[in-house]
């Protein structure tokens, strides 16, 4: 199975991508092999970001996925909605943090996609910090920035220090 979080604009551009590659995208997503959703029904399904809400909808997904026969799924999420000032968008390092203790009890890739080019060095460092694995100039590779979620989770309840 494979499931992605687009921003709706770029739906039809993305279909026809995959369609491009060889995917019967109408036969696969009725098959539910194939579900595209957009940020407003994944990770903004609330009307904001509810990262308690997202894992149960990562664990509603895997879990259907499984129970429908499909042994593997591929989970691909642009996550550009963060840029925007959503209520929210803060707790995306504990969220990703948080996934570590769901992803392991799955055959399952996920993927967040981040566009360098709009997103501060900050922000990519701190997402980095909670995955693993890292996609770095086109290679899969051991995350040397990786955190494991308990450490991490624990930096995250301590108040942070301010420079003066």
């Amino acid at each position: 199975k494979t499931f992605h979080i687009i921003d709706e604009r770029d739906r039809p551009e993305h279909l026809r991508r995959l369609k491009e590659v060889g995917i019967d995208v109408t036969g696969a997503e009725g098959e539910g092999q194939v579900e595209v959703r957009d940020w407003e029904n994944a990770h903004l399904r609330p009307g904001w970001f509810d990262q308690h809400a997202m894992l149960a909808l990562v664990e509603e997904v895997l879990s259907k996925a499984k129970r429908q026969g499909f042994p593997y799924t591929r989970w691909v999420a642009n996550m550009g909605w963060v840029l925007d000032d959503v209520r929210g968008n803060g707790d995306l390092v504990e969220y990703c943090a948080r996934l570590n203790y769901v992803v392991p009890k799955y055959d399952t890739t996920i993927i967040c996609t981040y566009d360098c080019a709009k997103f501060s060095a900050r922000a990519i460092v701190d997402v980095l910090r909670c995955h693993p694995m890292a996609i770095i100039g086109g290679l899969v590779q051991v995350n040397p920035f990786f955190v494991p979620p308990d450490e991490l989770l624990q930096e995250l309840q301590k108040p942070k220090r301010r420079v003066a």
